[in-house]
């Protein structure tokens, strides 16, 4: 049986919609107090597709709303199989998770497979399909969206290898 995720409290009314991870106690409070204790982490949304990780937000009471419109963008991008999750995550957790998305920005990139690599290894990872058909459905679709997500990677590193040769070829013939 799922899990029901417990929305994490706003501390500063000023800052509605900042800190998405939850790495400020400013605005999100201290690890630790209730619904989140430390052995059980905060709970986090977002969206995935095709091409790895799209987002990951803090289910904080001024930003969980914003999941019925994941799920919504979710049905209407059908092509690239988009998933809604939900994941409970421990503050070391949530770190290693923002510098990963940091290094994906850096990088340039249109993939984030490895964020998904990262959460999807922990036990609370949680994909939903987005029509809300079950739990049966929502583990097809995950695999399918795996399987997906394979082509996609060897697709772009072959894109970029393709680069990387007309690159040198320029280069020695000038």
């Amino acid at each position: 049986m799922r899990e029901k995720p417990i929305a994490t409290q706003l501390f500063d009314e000023d800052k509605t919609g900042e800190d998405d991870l939850g790495l400020n106690p400013l605005i999100s409070g201290t690890w630790g107090y209730y619904p989140d204790d430390d052995t059980k982490g905060r709970w986090y949304f977002g969206g995935i597709d095709a091409k790895g990780v799209e987002s990951i937000v803090l289910a904080r009471e001024d930003l969980i709303q914003h999941i019925g419109m994941m799920k919504m963008r979710a049905q209407f991008n059908s092509s690239r199989m988009a998933m809604v999750y939900l994941v409970r995550l421990k503050e070391n957790q949530v770190k290693r998770v923002a510098e990963l998305r940091k290094q994906h920005k850096n990088s340039n990139s249109p993939y984030d497979f490895r964020t998904l690599e990262y959460i999807e290894a922990i036990p609370s990872f949680d994909p939903l399909d987005a029509t809300g058909a079950g739990l049966k459905t929502d583990t097809r679709k995950f695999k399918r969206l795996k399987a997906l997500m394979g082509i996609e990677r060897e697709e772009y590193a072959e894109e970029i290898i393709g680069l990387g040769i007309m690159n040198y070829r320029d280069s020695v013939f000038e």
